[in-house]
């Protein structure tokens, strides 16, 4: 693949491949061209060593702005007699990305289980200790809020105000407290960050770590060192005499 200078992820048992094009038709036929032979390639040495490409699995995708999907050319990837067309919604790592990358479909299924698992577990809370709810929560619920909870950096305030709802009735559910309650005192209670907090502190964590190369070298790779310009001052002392 560095042949091709495409540049991929390798998982367990996944592969991606991903690249960038401008919104020109030529850069776009590219794009295509390149990947496609690029795909041709692996599929020859996976079958050279007795290996198979998976076509039915294979998905595609293009991540753009709605204004700009509306000028693409091309509609899908071709892997030996296989047209793989773009979708506009697939499963990356349990995370729904969409094409237009608005994530409300990641948020609505992310919503949904959390409610679900939220109302099994106030089922119950009454016949559990205070410390036995919060694993509970904490397990069930907080790790699914905060699982690649980086994506929605930048979301609107409208799109997040859903998953705020799930984490202050999670809080309620442990302290046991009244929907009438303020939410900022049970937080501190329970030592949380509200949800655009924690989004804040993944992408401060994720920055640190690939800063001091403990991070991902995709991520590292991404990242400037900003030293300021040093500023002289000049004092000017005038004594009167």
């Amino acid at each position: 693949m560095s042949a091709y200078h495409v540049p991929h992820h390798f998982y367990a048992d996944d592969s991606q491949l991903f690249d960038t094009f401008k919104s020109s038709e030529h850069s776009q036929l590219q794009c295509k061209s390149n990947l496609e032979a690029c795909l041709a390639s692996t599929r020859s040495w996976m079958s050279a060593n007795k290996l198979k490409l998976n076509d039915e699995k294979t998905e595609t995708m293009v991540i753009s702005t709605v204004s700009r999907q509306k000028k693409f050319v091309i509609t899908d990837i071709s892997i030996g007699q296989s047209s793989i067309p773009f979708s506009p919604l697939l499963k990356n790592l349990g995370v729904l990305l969409d094409s237009n990358r608005s994530m409300d479909k990641q948020i609505n299924r992310l919503v949904k289980t959390c409610h679900y698992y939220l109302k099994n577990t106030g089922s119950i809370h009454k016949v559990l200790t205070k410390d036995a709810t919060a694993t509970l929560v904490q397990t069930l619920i907080l790790s699914r809020l905060d699982y690649c909870n980086s994506l929605l950096f930048g979301i609107s305030s409208s799109k997040l105000h859903r998953p705020l709802k799930i984490q202050n009735k999670a809080a309620r559910v442990i302290t046991l407290t009244s929907p009438r309650c303020h939410m900022s005192p049970i937080l501190n209670s329970l030592h949380w960050l509200r949800i655009r907090e924690r989004i804040d502190f993944k992408i401060l964590c994720l920055t640190y770590q690939s800063f001091y190369n403990s991070g991902p070298s995709y991520l590292q790779d991404t990242l400037t060192h900003y030293s300021p310009a040093l500023m002289t001052t000049t004092v000017t002392c005038c004594p009167k005499l």
